[in-house]
């Protein structure tokens, strides 16, 4: 699963928020023996979720690429 992280800055005084960065993590179901376990697949409903699901499997495609 992937989930993405947006970062702020805060300015105390105003209270103005600032993005810093964004960073996708990625995380891995385990069973008892600490073995990655198939989790079921999320189903995107709107076209936004269709549409960042896309952009998560082509970021995970490039990561396997990579470490080929």
């Amino acid at each position: 699963m992937e989930a993405e992280v947006q970062v702020q800055a805060e300015n105390p005084i105003t209270g103005e928020r600032t993005r810093t960065n964004n960073a996708y993590l990625v995380y891995v179901a385990l069973d008892d023996n600490g073995k990655p376990v198939t989790v079921p697949s999320i189903i995107p409903e709107t076209e936004d979720e269709k549409k960042k699901l896309e952009e998560a499997r082509q970021r995970q495609a490039l990561r396997l690429a990579a470490k080929k």
